[in-house]
């Protein structure tokens, strides 16, 4: 299960990657912007499947004391960063995006570094608990 864990996590991150290379440039065309998101936001249901279906339940079966509460703290805190991204989602669609790219570009950046930031905080509870 880490194995798929870590590939569910570079795709991710291979899918911020792309949204940030496309916001280094110009404003983009419409049909690039709503790829790039598009395979973001499949990426990261992913991530979020895999998590809450087959990871989380595993370990809180077969842990307990303070690795169990670790891991319950981040699946706990899935909903707070789920509701963010939605917002986000629904404030910037693709015609406000086309309107306003500077404006969206420091959104998303404000965005994906929160994402990066929980991605590294499942590598570091999730990844030695996982250990093979």
């Amino acid at each position: 299960m880490k194995a798929e864990l870590k590939e569910a996590h570079e795709q991710l991150l291979a899918r911020l990657d792309a949204l940030e290379e496309l916001v280094r440039g110009s404003t983009p065309s419409r049909d690039l912007l709503s790829t790039t998101r598009y395979q973001l936001t499949r990426a990261s249901g992913r991530r979020r499947k895999l998590l809450e279906e087959r990871v989380y339940p595993m370990l809180l079966e077969r842990l307990d004391g303070a690795a169990a509460e670790a891991v319950r703290a981040l699946r706990d805190s899935t909903a707070t960063m789920v509701a963010a991204s939605a917002k986000h989602i629904h404030r910037w669609s693709i015609d406000e995006i086309l309107d306003d790219w500077s404006g969206y570009c420091a959104a998303s950046a404000w965005m994906r570094r929160q994402m990066r930031e929980r991605i590294a905080r499942e590598q570091r509870v999730l990844y030695p608990l996982l250990d093979d």
